[in-house]
């Protein structure tokens, strides 16, 4: 496709971590970054790519600086009509939204760009295999309009990513090789991904 999109970069952090018993995104992970820090340092740390501007990256959830979710509670998609809301509100031009939980600390820049390849492609929406986040989503009146039926709603409907993708036409991309896929929502996870840092030469690079 010719267009220039215009992506805003969304770290979803509006969870209650009830299985972990604390606020995840404040954990902090070896050399000193918490979970929120490390997934914002992730998205400010993509590169240029032609055909695609890069909108500053926000933070869904009721935290300084985020963008409270709207609505009943709806998951994920809570955040990103939240977000998708906030963007139109501020007449904010924006194509589509490329999300990533704040629980994934292994994952990279590789994940991201190639999702990113697949919006360049007109994908309405995208993730990996069943992985749903991160995702690309296209803010276009289908995907607006979807994000207010379902997350705005009276609670009715299949709030899933997975119900999203399928109602939306979008891709499951085939599953990149790695660990980066290793989400953070019990201590013992958390444990687990700590050691895997641990075992790098420092803080995982972003590819």
């Amino acid at each position: 496709m010719a267009e220039r999109l215009r992506i805003c970069p969304l770290v979803l952090a509006g969870g209650q971590s009830r299985r972990m018993g604390r606020d995840k995104a404040a954990l902090q992970l070896p050399g000193g970054e918490t979970l929120l820090s490390r997934a914002i340092n992730l998205l400010q740390s993509l590169p240029t790519v032609e055909g695609i501007e890069w909108l500053s990256p926000r933070v869904s959830g009721a935290r300084p600086g985020g963008i409270a979710d709207r609505g009943p509670a709806r998951g994920p998609l809570s955040g990103l009509w939240a977000v998708s809301e906030s963007l139109r509100e501020a007449q904010v031009s924006c194509d589509g939204l490329l999300a990533v939980p704040v629980d994934m600390p292994l994952l990279q820049r590789t994940q991201l760009l190639t999702l990113c390849r697949a919006a360049r492609a007109g994908a309405s929406a995208a993730c990996f295999g069943r992985y749903r986040l991160p995702l690309w989503l296209r803010l276009d009146d289908d995907g607006r309009s979807y994000l207010r039926r379902i997350a705005a709603g009276d609670g009715g409907g299949d709030a899933s990513l997975g119900a999203l993708l399928a109602a939306l036409g979008g891709e499951q991309l085939p599953v990149p090789a790695g660990d980066w896929h290793c989400n953070v929502n019990r201590p013992e996870e958390f444990a687990r991904v700590n050691a895997r840092l641990d075992a790098l030469s420092g803080p995982q690079a972003v590819e």
